[in-house]
């Protein structure tokens, strides 16, 4: 993924119980309960090597969400806009160096919800999965990482899964089969062909196959 945007539309209903009003009457903005209709664009600029755990280029995403109380006792309307920026760098001799920056802000509303002040601790966590919350208008983070990559697979290994990925699966089916007899490798050619009243040993070479 390089670059893409996505707009969200939707519609929401909330409402509180009388013990979280009388204990906080400002939850709602002195309501028990609200509808509103929100928009969100969401746009990402994606660079990195890897999703899961990148070790080099960067990542960039911006959202913009607009949120529209209805009904006849309402709250005030609000946007809220997020920039999130992130650079990855490698240092040499398996040492990686990353560097996030991450902002929000929310607009037009006089005043907010204790529900709609959510700004650390919620989506945007401080420090892996630790329980850091923190409320406002506005906030920020920055956060930095330092990664030792301690161990890679060989080459040859990694060259040989790219090139199964590539494979579709029916005719990786094929290929682990056919050193099966010839009446179950005939019948079992894909996975439509290859029910699973043959024995054992074929749908668990079947479901290998396909999986990678």
């Amino acid at each position: 993924m390089q670059l893409v945007s996505a707009l969200d539309l939707s519609y929401h209903r909330e409402q509180i119980s009388d013990l979280i009003y009388g204990l906080n009457p400002d939850y709602l903005l002195g309501l028990q309960q609200r509808q509103y209709l929100e928009a969100s664009l969401i746009t990402t600029h994606n660079q990195r090597n890897t999703f899961a755990y990148p070790l080099t280029g960067q990542f960039l995403q911006g959202a913009l969400t607009f949120r529209q109380f209805v009904g006849a006792e309402r709250s005030p309307s609000y946007a809220t806009l997020r920039l999130h920026y992130s650079r990855y760098l490698s240092l040499g001799h398996g040492l990686y160096y990353a560097i996030g920056v991450g902002a929000q802000t929310r607009l037009f509303a006089p005043e907010l919800a204790y529900a709609d002040a959510r700004g650390l601790g919620y989506t945007v966590l401080v420090r892996g999965y630790d329980y850091y919350v923190a409320e406002g208008r506005y906030s920020g983070l920055v956060q930095q990482g330092l990664s030792l990559r301690a161990w890679a697979p060989p080459r040859s290994v990694s060259r040989l899964l790219a090139i199964l990925r590539l494979i579709p699966s029916r005719w990786l089916c094929i290929s682990m089969l056919l050193p099966m007899p010839g009446s179950l490798a005939a019948a079992c050619t894909g996975p439509s062909r290859c029910p699973i009243s043959f024995p054992t040993s074929c749908w668990r070479r079947w479901a290998w196959a396909y999986i990678l």
